[in-house]
């Protein structure tokens, strides 16, 4: 009892002020109001870490095991908006759209036929003015077109996909989900750019989707399923880090704007590889060498995105073979991601057909050459036309609003090319740097990497939180981190950065850039001493 007394205590303080922010402030918040209570949070912990290194609290220390607990409540409070995590007004209708249908339905519907047999499921329930009443995507060409030009071809081709038991299945999961979703967002949702995770995600999730038809109910036990997942994010680094460090990621995923819940709450399946990525990462430190290969493949199966972060490590235990040092753990990480990634892909081949693989690449391709307002990552700050000049905006008068203002952005993009291949060589520099670091410093050296490389949809940056255990080696950077969340919020509320969402996503894009350019500095360094051997915490037995 004495063990867990003080993280109760935390955990009463921190639901007492979660409870006296509730009453004083009505939520849901504003986003002013919310950025100030981000602002505010973050300017807290940076005191709190200055007083605790002037003090010497080791994270050991009741006060800091208090203060983790206490933090861990008020900020998983602030990412839900102050809400409960269930509430409906958290509710994503386009993800569970596209991932409850996209896989049940993978085999049938792939990835390119989404929203053409949802129109002809809609003609069948006699809803066919609705359908030609709206712009729907060609997801194989990324156009957009009129409803009346889908309708021509959908008929034949969606009833030939489809058993007819499973098309009336399919009819009448539309119907159910058209009546939880207003019209309105509905047709938002044809716009969008369909179900994008590889065929090895619909292992999973086409299992848990096929259970039950999309009633509220059972919707809404999908989307608690991420909240498990990101429990799990905060027990994986505690295993791996310690109280502090599991504080700082906290603070940063409850404060940053690019993964906010707005982007990845009520969803369904979206934190699953965030989850493996961060127990990947902590059982690197660990020395649990098949645990972190296994979680790491298994992440960039369901995500291709954690690919970055086996660079580092696969870097490390190279160098060590070729070494022949240490190669123990070396093969344990490689035995453990063979055999992860070996039954995630072939797995998915088996189940959806190996031509999955193939469509989900062509898919994946077309959707990257449809740039969008949400987007961030290097090419993001290269597209941008900051005197404003030629940033263009909506087209009403062409179904594709965007057509023009997306020419504009890959043009700007494809002139300033070797800027973006400057800063591609530096990230690979600084990975490369990683191979005499510690395993999981390496794999963390992958982010600015991603960061560099490719323009992502904003919320995929939620990976980022990842850069918090560097701070349980170089205290510095905990206030580089904190210091970029706040800077963030501070963008977040001056109209002059947040006026449109491609100026909002630019400056957080500007933001995190630096702050992932400070990283990389610190870990070209040559001269940090504290990267050659874990902390004591972490001079554990494999």
């Amino acid at each position: 009892m004495k063990r867990i007394f003080p993280a109760l205590v935390g955990i009463l303080g921190g639901t007492m002020l979660v409870g006296g922010l509730v009453l004083g402030l009505n939520p849901p918040l504003s986003d002013v109001r919310l950025q100030h209570l981000r602002i505010i949070f973050a300017a807290a912990l940076i005191w709190l870490g200055a007083q605790a290194s002037r003090r010497s609290i080791s994270s050991a220390s009741k006060v800091m095991q208090g203060a983790t607990a206490a933090t861990c409540v008020l900020g998983g409070a602030l990412y839900f908006l102050l809400l409960p995590p269930w509430d409906s007004r958290i509710f994503k209708p386009h993800d569970i759209f596209h991932y409850y249908l996209g896989g049940k339905y993978q085999r049938e519907l792939s990835y390119q036929h989404l929203y053409a047999c949802t129109a002809q499921a809609q003609v069948e329930l006699g809803q066919v003015e609705e359908v030609r009443g709206r712009i729907i995507r060609v997801l194989g060409t990324a156009q957009l077109v009129r409803g009346d030009e889908i309708l021509t071809t959908s008929a034949t081709t969606c009833r030939a996909r489809f058993q007819e038991e499973r098309w009336r299945n399919f009819v009448e999961d539309i119907r159910i989900l058209r009546e939880h979703i207003p019209l309105e967002t509905w047709n938002e949702i044809q716009m969008d750019h369909g179900y994008n995770p590889p065929p090895s995600w619909a292992l999973l999730g086409s299992t848990l989707a096929s259970l039950h038809r999309p009633t509220r109910g059972y919707l809404s036990l999908l989307t608690g399923i991420d909240l498990l997942f990101l429990v799990g994010v905060g027990v994986a680094t505690f295993w791996g880090f310690g109280p502090r460090v599991l504080m700082l990621l906290v603070a940063f995923l409850s404060c940053q704007e690019p993964g906010q819940v707005g982007w990845l709450g009520g969803s369904f399946l979206r934190l699953d590889w965030l989850f493996l990525s961060a127990l990947g990462v902590a059982a690197l430190a660990r020395r649990k060498y098949g645990l972190a290969g296994a979680s790491l493949a298994g992440a960039a199966a369901i995500r291709i995105l954690p690919l970055f972060l086996m660079l580092g490590p696969l870097l490390v235990f190279g160098r060590r073979i070729l070494q022949r040092n240490k190669a123990e753990g070396a093969r344990k990480f490689l035995v453990g991601a063979t055999l992860a990634g070996g039954i995630f892909l072939a797995g998915s081949a088996a189940v959806f057909g190996p031509n999955s693989w193939v469509e989900f690449a062509h898919h994946i391709q077309a959707h990257r050459a449809q740039t969008s307002l949400n987007r961030v990552g290097f090419p993001v700050l290269l597209q941008h036309d900051f005197s404003g000049e030629h940033h263009g905006g909506p087209d009403d008068s062409q179904p594709d609003r965007w057509a023009r203002w997306r020419e504009r952005k890959l043009t700007q993009g494809q002139r300033l090319w070797p800027l973006q291949a400057l800063a591609v060589l530096g990230a690979l520099m600084v990975v490369w740097r990683s191979r005499h670091r510690p395993p999981w410093v390496a794999a963390v050296s992958g982010l600015p990497l991603l960061a560099t490389a490719l323009s992502l949809s904003c919320y995929y940056w939620i990976l980022l939180i990842l850069v918090a255990p560097l701070a349980r080696l170089l205290p510095r950077l905990e206030r580089v981190i904190l210091g970029s969340v706040i800077a963030g919020a501070l963008l977040a509320v001056m109209p002059a950065f947040s006026s449109t969402m491609d100026h909002l996503y630019t400056s957080q894009s500007a933001v995190y850039l630096a702050m992932l350019a400070l990283i990389s500095a610190c870990l070209w360094s040559p001269s940090q001493r504290s990267f050659t051997a874990p902390p004591r915490e972490l001079q554990v037995r494999s």
